[in-house]
């Protein structure tokens, strides 16, 4: 299930600076959690959510994040 999953258009002269991140959690509360914690990080944008395993595949190939924390539990 994807949380929230969406294309980042950002502006060319923002494109060095921003870092995006990518987030595959299945506990509600983390996902919560790592969203106030990126949001907080100058230059760095959550650009995906997601919940389980199966749609994680298709969206780091759709989106190409520049970092992706994984619970791997």
């Amino acid at each position: 299930m994807v949380f929230a999953l969406h294309k980042v258009r950002r502006p060319i002269n923002q494109e060095a600076s921003m870092k995006t991140v990518m987030v595959i959690e299945d506990q509600e509360d983390m996902q919560a959690l790592y969203k106030i914690l990126i949001r907080r990080i100058k230059g760095a944008e959550l650009v995906a959510q997601i919940m389980d395993a199966e749609d994680a595949l298709p969206a780091l190939q759709k989106i190409h994040p520049d970092l992706s924390i994984i619970d791997i539990t």
